[in-house]
């Protein structure tokens, strides 16, 4: 399969589940879940995926709150560390893990 349709399908099983959980005040909710894993799994393969979903301003929003950061961060591992500002702050956050990823893709 080739991995655009993988991490989409993966994407659309990711947000089945968080809707499932939506009711739940814990944060790791969203994440624990195999869709979430199989796509940190992908790699460095699916930055530049996650990187065109994170930008947009369709219902993919609610993922920037929840998982896309926390996708990057994974991936990324030490690379990725936002500064103090940013943490606890989703936009200061989402506008750091966005300006890294326009770093990190175009030195590619």
């Amino acid at each position: 399969m080739e991995i655009r349709a993988e991490f989409d399908a993966l994407v659309t099983q990711w947000k089945a589940h968080c809707q499932g959980v939506s009711a739940s005040s814990n944060a790791d909710a969203y994440t624990d879940c195999d869709p979430y894993r199989q796509i940190v799994a992908l790699g460095e393969n699916a930055l530049p995926l996650i990187h065109e979903r994170y930008r947009g301003n369709d219902d993919e929003a609610f993922f920037s709150v929840f998982g896309w950061a926390s996708a990057v961060r994974e991936i990324a591992r030490e690379a990725l560390e936002p500064p103090d500002e940013a943490k606890g702050n989703v936009m200061k956050t989402r506008d750091f893990v966005i300006g890294w990823l326009n770093e990190t893709l175009t030195q590619e």
